[in-house]
């Protein structure tokens, strides 16, 4: 787990509030929309002035909560909610920053997928 990065997990919020139709938390990425794991990828790139490529990234959501400097079961708390609500995905999102999710060992979808956090 890196350190955390709140300020790119609010930038990721903000991101999906000012533009909802560019979120779908069912996909990583899929045209011109990403989940806020892939939103958080890609607003890491471009704040390091760097285009992402999504067929380069493997893991999705590890590299997402490496970023983010989220433990595996904050990841999987926000990653693996299939919400479409965003009030539902920024309670989530509060949650893991406000530290209410306990550890646990879960399962994350990744597109191809089921990827098992167990670092």
């Amino acid at each position: 787990m890196g350190e955390r990065n709140d300020d790119l997990a609010y930038q990721t919020l903000d991101k999906i509030r000012e533009d909802p139709d560019s979120w779908d938390q069912l996909f990583y990425f899929c045209g011109s929309t990403a989940c806020y794991a892939g939103w958080a990828l890609y607003l890491d790139a471009a704040n390091h002035g760097r285009k992402l490529n999504p067929m380069e990234i493997a893991d999705p959501a590890v590299d997402a909560a490496e970023l983010l400097g989220w433990s595996n079961s904050d990841a999987a708390t926000v990653f693996q909610s299939a919400t479409g609500d965003f009030a539902e995905l920024e309670r989530l999102v509060k949650n893991v920053l406000n530290g209410e999710v306990q550890e646990c060992d879960r399962r994350v979808p990744n597109g191809t997928g089921w990827l098992h956090f167990n670092r």
